[in-house]
């Protein structure tokens, strides 16, 4: 995934592990490590803009690279400290987050 390693580069984060899960299309599972929490944290949303880019479609459960999306974030202990995921699959397409504290969530929730 050369997006994710350019990613890594700019956002200032090492690629712990990718693994390409295959349900019945691809959904990659990746695991990332850094020591700048916040800065990851808002950068979130277009490192996955990056590495699971959409074409313009009107379902909102098309036009997606893959078929669902795993990202984990550790910090340098090893804990996790940010999750987002989504799926496309089945008639309610969905994905979610969470983050250890409230400035860790990389998306506007409520």
């Amino acid at each position: 995934m050369l997006a994710l390693r350019r990613a890594a580069q700019r956002y200032d984060f090492d690629v712990v592990s990718v693994q390409l899960l295959r349900p019945r299309q691809l959904a990659p599972k990746v695991v990332v490590r850094t020591k700048h929490y916040l800065a990851l944290a808002h950068a979130t949303a277009a490192i996955l803009r990056r590495i699971d880019p959409r074409t313009p479609a009107v379902d909102d459960r098309e036009g997606w690279k893959y078929e669902g999306f795993y990202f984990e974030a550790r910090d340098e202990r090893d804990v996790p400290f940010l999750i987002a995921y989504n799926f496309w699959r089945g008639p309610s397409a969905g994905g979610g987050q969470w983050a250890r504290s409230e400035p860790l969530y990389p998306f506007v929730h409520g």
